[in-house]
This record gives structure tokens, sequence and C-alpha cells, in this order.
């Protein structure tokens, strides 16, 4: 395998990493804010 192909695989991974990153940040904060409005209605009802 070539020095250039090497580099090219190496920044392909590299945005795979961060888009996945992201995606993980995403899941973190809409799961954070379900959970925020979950409290809200439990103690509304409750």
């Amino acid at each position: 395998m070539s020095q250039a192909t090497f580099r090219k695989r190496l920044k392909a991974q590299q945005c795979n990493i961060n888009f996945l990153l992201k995606q993980v940040k995403f899941d973190q904060t809409y799961l954070d804010r379900r959970a925020a409005l979950v409290a809200q209605n439990s103690f509304s009802h409750g």
C-alpha cells in the first residue's frame, strides 16, 4: 500500500469517527431532553 493511499484511508477514518462522535453527542442531548421532559411530567402528575 502506497503512502498516499494510506493517508487517504486515514483521513476517511477520521471523518467517520468525527461523524460518529457528533451522532453520539446529538443522541446524548436528545436523551437528556427526554429525561427532563419525563421528570417534569411525572412531577406535575404526582
